[in-house]
């Protein structure tokens, strides 16, 4: 949801090379989602955790933790975009406190729920929400300006560029997903296919985002945004009858915001439920999560400077890229037998 509704490439890019970017982290998509496909793939109908040996038990045990830490400051982070998109986007008047209650409350519920019930309300949501993507893309076409994405390379260093694909690959790879909920995929559908299908769907939906946002509100505008797209969507008109059309795509993208957060706590769960060896996980997550709202409470009342750090795109890309390095090492420790240790 975060490269669709608030386009970080246009923030972290301070070039006009979106183009290029955009191909650059595609391959980089793929390349860096490889080892966790690879073991999505071998999980299928497994445990995450199918080791005896006692040495490499704590090992795997260690790397939870490790992934347990980085997924809370991921949670914080999403969370704070999620209350700021509403706080300035959206209502502008309403209390912090509410915000944030109404997000977490939502979010508790649907991951008290679990996976099941999380489907069954994205089957309805997320089809609206490629829909209202699809509308404002065709109903765009007669004010688009395909000069604004001109010069389509601008000279850059080849460290800067590679930096920039990077980034936007982690934030826009959605993998992970496939690591922890692969065996709720039906035992006739291919995982490798169904996350190539999807990367396609991301490519699609991610092109007719980010073009026609620049076409409309040209490239340096957009970086002062905290949402792009809403704000390209308020300039799409769809007839004159009617007006305020551009709610749709609130409607459709906050609730599926809601529900990525959700599904980032899920994965908390499973972490907790597989490799700690504990049934009943609910407490340990609504515990999990109550320290994710009180470091959101905290947010109000710190330093401008330490917020800014903290909540700054490119540290954010950075540790979910370090989140999958170590997800991947505790797959690998988790999937390899004794004799190979």
């Amino acid at each position: 949801m975060l490269p669709y509704l608030t386009m970080p490439i246009l923030k972290i890019s301070s070039s006009k090379n979106i183009l290029l970017l955009l191909i650059l982290s595609l391959l980089y998509m793929v390349l860096l989602d490889a080892p966790l496909l690879y073991y999505a793939n071998k999980r299928k109908n497994a445990s995450l955790q199918r080791c005896a040996d006692k040495n490499r038990n704590a090992l795997v045990k260690i790397a939870g933790c490790v992934y347990l830490i980085l997924i809370g400051y991921i949670i914080y982070v999403y969370a704070n975009i999620i209350v700021q998109f509403i706080k300035i986007v959206i209502t502008p008047g309403l209390s912090y406190w509410v915000i944030v209650s109404t997000i977490i409350a939502t979010s508790v519920v649907l991951t008290v729920k679990g996976i099941k019930i999380l489907l069954r309300v994205a089957v309805f949501f997320v089809p609206l929400l490629l829909f209202s993507i699809l509308l404002f893309a065709i109903f765009s076409i007669p004010d688009l300006d395909a000069t604004r994405l001109l010069p389509i390379y601008e000279k850059t260093t080849f460290i800067e560029i590679n930096k920039i694909a990077i980034l936007q690959a982690t934030l826009t790879s959605e993998v992970v997903i496939l690591v922890f909920f692969t065996s709720y995929v039906n035992h006739g559908i291919s995982v490798k296919k169904l996350y190539f299908v999807s990367l396609m769907g991301i490519v699609v939906f991610l092109t007719i985002t980010i073009l026609p946002t620049i076409m409309i509100l040209g490239n340096k505008y957009p970086t002062l945004l905290l949402n792009p797209y809403y704000t390209f969507a308020r300039q799409i008109k769809f007839y004159d009858s009617l007006e305020r059309f551009h709610a749709l795509s609130v409607l459709a993208g906050f609730p599926c915001m809601i529900m990525r957060l959700s599904t980032k706590c899920l994965t908390v769960n499973e972490i907790i439920k597989e490799v700690f060896k504990i049934v009943k996980t609910r407490g340990f997550v609504l515990g999990f999560i109550g320290m994710i709202v009180c470091g959101l409470l905290v947010t109000v009342s710190i330093n401008s400077q330490i917020k800014d750090k903290l909540l700054n795109l490119e540290m954010y890309a950075i540790v979910i890229l370090v989140s999958n390095v170590v997800l991947t090492i505790f797959c690998w420790l988790s999937n390899h037998t004794k004799k190979q240790l």
